[in-house]
């Protein structure tokens, strides 16, 4: 069995626990010409794609929602991105469950400190090197988040 995790912006990750260990892959993105960063879709595709053969998978998204204080731009991003990992998971015939950020980092002892999340998963995944740098949250979450469908598939 395959569990995936999947923080869906963009600086976010997609993560898998595999038989044979932990693979991670940051959201692949490129800077259009304005220099906005953008969703790379069929990179975003090969990433599953790659996951979805042999093996059963189970992915679990984080449901993000809008926010007081966010930004329009911002926040129309993430739904984008959010939207794409929908899409291409139904694409794919993935089976997967939203989950929402408070309920997954509770489940860790965690709240919305990200560096919090990066050492959890530190810690959690030994002998990786997948989460040393500050910008390496979205790696970190998107683990954590593949751990919590594991565990929820496996506890019921």
């Amino acid at each position: 069995m395959i569990y995936i995790g999947i923080d869906p912006g963009l600086d976010g990750a997609l993560a898998a626990i595999t038989p044979t260990g932990l693979s991670v892959f940051d959201t692949p993105t490129y800077r259009d010409g304005k220099g906005k960063r953008r969703y790379k879709i069929a990179t975003m595709a090969e990433s599953l794609y790659g996951l979805t053969r042999g093996d059963k998978v189970l992915a679990t998204i984080e449901a993000v929602h809008a926010m007081p204080g966010q930004g329009v731009t911002s926040m129309f991003s993430m739904g984008y991105g959010l939207g794409l990992w929908h899409a291409l998971l139904v694409v794919y015939g993935i089976v997967y469950c939203p989950v929402s950020p408070q309920l997954w980092k509770k489940s860790f002892g965690l709240d919305r400190d990200k560096d919090k999340s990066r050492a959890h998963a530190e810690v959690y995944f030994p002998g990786t090197d997948f989460f040393g740098r500050k910008k390496d949250h979205g790696r970190a979450e998107a683990a954590l988040i593949a751990a919590y469908g594991q565990n929820q598939a496996t506890s019921s």
